[in-house]
């Protein structure tokens, strides 16, 4: 995810964003999380501002949307962005030994119904479903959702799931 579409995605300007890009960026690179807190910061507006997704999740988990759980929301996005980036062409070069990917849910009160009627979901790394639903291209402001990955071996016969573990 670009400040570009970091900004389109949260209602924010995104000069201010542009201004602090060198900063995010060696955050980022670093995992230096609380110095990419800082340029967020530094980069949204100095009061809370509309975030209409924003203000939705926080009224359905009852909390008090404030600025600084926005601009937290914003750095938990590029912080998995960050990740996904890397993650993701990793999965894909194992593809050919561990074909099979399941969407999988953090499991508490936080999931969104669209990510609770897919939990435990097993498609092919190549099948559409991922084109709309992996934590790559995920726009929800409270997503958290992964994919673990598995071989043919790993699955029941009619590959809807995992075998136990021994």
């Amino acid at each position: 995810m670009n400040l570009h579409q970091l900004s389109e995605w949260a209602c924010v300007p995104v000069e201010p964003l542009l201004r602090q890009s060198d900063a995010i960026s060696a955050a980022l690179a670093s995992s230096d999380y609380r110095t990419l807190d800082q340029a967020l910061r530094r980069g949204c507006p100095g009061e809370m501002w509309d975030w209409p997704a924003y203000a939705e999740f926080a009224q359905r988990i009852g909390q008090k949307a404030t600025r600084l759980r926005m601009v937290a929301r914003l750095a938990h996005r590029l912080i998995r962005a960050d990740h996904w980036s890397h993650r993701l062409p990793q999965m894909l070069e194992g593809a050919d030994r561990r074909p099979y990917w399941q969407f999988r849910i953090a499991g508490d009160s936080l999931d969104p119904a669209e990510c609770q009627a897919h939990q435990g979901r097993i498609e092919r790394f190549d099948a559409t479903f991922w084109h709309e639903h992996s934590p790559a291209v995920c726009t929800r402001v409270e997503c958290r959702c992964t994919i673990r990955v598995y071989a043919p071996g790993d699955l029941t016969a009619d590959r809807t799931a995992p075998l136990p573990c021994e």
